[in-house]
């Protein structure tokens, strides 16, 4: 799991989140799966099909694999790095009564791009490097 909080303040991260709730609640197409749902659920033995990165904006998301669940709430990024079995839930913020979150599944070609961005960035983070 990735926070993005380690690399940004929370006012940066609260921005983003909003920004792509924004996104996410538009009429506009884009490239990933957006789930929205007013009411808990849960799907047991969910298949991801590969490289997956998913991230709720508004309420929980939690995973379970090998009996060990995993809370995953706004702010937080949830990365599968291949192809497994899963139970999910995703319960509602408590607030506004909705969940929404984003999900892209990753091609071959963007995962190698990736690890080739990976191996030659500077050590340290983006913060550090703007100062």
């Amino acid at each position: 799991m990735i926070s993005p909080a380690l690399h940004a303040d929370a006012r940066e991260t609260e921005i983003l989140l909003n920004e792509l709730l924004e996104l996410a609640r538009s009429e506009l197409a884009f490239p990933c799966c957006c789930l929205r749902a007013m009411q808990s659920w849960q799907v047991n033995k969910f298949q991801v099909d590969g490289a997956t990165f998913s991230f709720p904006l508004r309420g929980t998301f939690r995973y379970r694999e090998q009996d060990k669940w995993v809370c995953v709430p706004p702010g937080e990024m949830l990365v599968f790095p291949n192809a497994r079995s899963i139970d999910i839930e995703c319960t509602p913020d408590p607030d506004s009564g909705e969940f929404l979150a984003l999900t892209v599944l990753m091609a071959e070609e963007q995962l190698e791009a990736a690890r080739l961005l990976l191996r030659v960035l500077p050590p340290g983070n983006a913060r550090e490097r703007r100062r």
